[in-house]
């Protein structure tokens, strides 16, 4: 029997050099990033004020659903189509970092947090390793 097929690879360990492709890729991926953190937050704002709504009728909570929503089923899902999986997803983890700054810095109307040092620490390290794991696989 011959040796089963297997789909050719989108790694970026291949010998096929840097692909400028990938770069807009990533920058697809950020984008979605930032886009789902703003989502999640005014899903966020939603819950402080309209608890007691039903679903139904809380604007805040819908808008935000929307738009994480068509952020992952559009610009992920086109990010993923240019660059390999091992480039993009320490890229997603950056939704974690923009929704502390966000959130420090009240760019969503309504949430204002304070960071300790240790949360910033923290947010440098994630960036670090992003920036790590992006790099070098």
């Amino acid at each position: 029997l011959p040796p089963p097929l297997s789909p050719p690879s989108r790694c970026a360990s291949d010998n096929r050099g840097f692909e400028p492709v990938f770069v807009l890729g990533v920058g697809l991926a950020a984008l979605s990033a930032l886009i789902s953190s703003v989502a999640l937050l005014i899903m966020k704002r939603s819950a402080d004020i309209e608890a007691g709504m039903p679903l139904r009728r809380r604007k805040r909570w819908i808008l935000g659903f929307v738009m994480n929503t068509a952020s992952e089923l559009s610009l992920s899902m086109i990010a993923l189509g240019m660059a390999p999986l091992a480039i993009l997803s320490p890229v997603f983890g950056l939704a974690i970092v923009f929704s502390a700054v966000l959130a420090r810095l009240g760019w969503v109307p309504g949430v204002h947090e304070t960071l300790s040092y240790a949360e910033w620490l923290s947010i440098a390290m994630v960036v670090t390793g992003i920036g790590l794991c992006s790099a070098y696989g």
